[in-house]
Parts: C-alpha cells; structure tokens; sequence
C-alpha cells in the first residue's frame, strides 16, 4: 500500500488532498445527523492520514514476518 501511495502522490501532487476532498464531500451530501456519521467521517479520513504517510511523517515500515506466516 505505501508502494502505491508513493507512487500515486508522484504522479498526482493533489493525491492526498483529492481523497480529503472526496471524504468532506461525501459527508456533505449524506450530512452528519449521528453519532455514527460523524465517527465514520472521521475514521475514514484517519484512514486516508494513515495510508497516505511518507515515510518522513512516520509511515510504519512492513512487518514481512507478520506477511509470511
């Protein structure tokens, strides 16, 4: 997934921003009436923050043992 994020943003500056802007739009359209809303929301850009991290902001490196076993 970083591979693939790190690419993405290589060829698409706004990469990140574009998925903020998806999200925020989405929740615009449904509106937060709950509780759950807003909690999906926010988890789906805690998401998007998680993924998206370079490797200087602390993305977490791959646990290959973790993927082999």
């Amino acid at each position: 997934m970083q591979a693939l994020a790190d690419q993405a943003r290589l060829s698409d500056p706004q990469f990140v921003e574009r998925l903020e802007a998806a999200i925020d739009a989405r929740a615009a359209k449904l509106g937060i009436v709950s509780e759950t809303d807003a909690l999906f929301i926010s988890s789906a850009k805690d998401y998007v923050s998680l993924l998206t991290r370079t490797r200087e902001q602390g993305a977490a490196e791959p646990d290959h043992q973790s993927i082999t076993e």
